[in-house]
């Protein structure tokens, strides 16, 4: 039974993780800075299915496009 004790508290950690990893994503969006922070992040959303699939193909299509690197870059600078 510990082992299971075990297995429950890393999932726990691993679900925090990436709960604190979407959190700073919408901090880092909305500061328009750390844009591959945010795809890496979009790709690891992408293997919570079924919405986390749509959120990180469709965040992942917004920050490839030129313009938003352009307003990123300009704002790093």
């Amino acid at each position: 039974m510990a082992i299971f004790r075990v297995f429950y508290v890393l999932v726990a950690i691993i679900c925090l993780l990436l709960a604190l990893f979407n959190f700073l994503t919408a901090r880092f969006l909305t500061k328009r800075n750390n844009r591959i922070f945010c795809l890496i992040n979009a790709g690891i959303n992408c293997l919570n299915i079924p919405l986390g699939t749509i959120l990180g193909i469709f965040t992942i299509i917004v920050l490839l496009r030129t313009t938003v690197e352009r307003e990123f870059a300009s704002l790093a600078s």
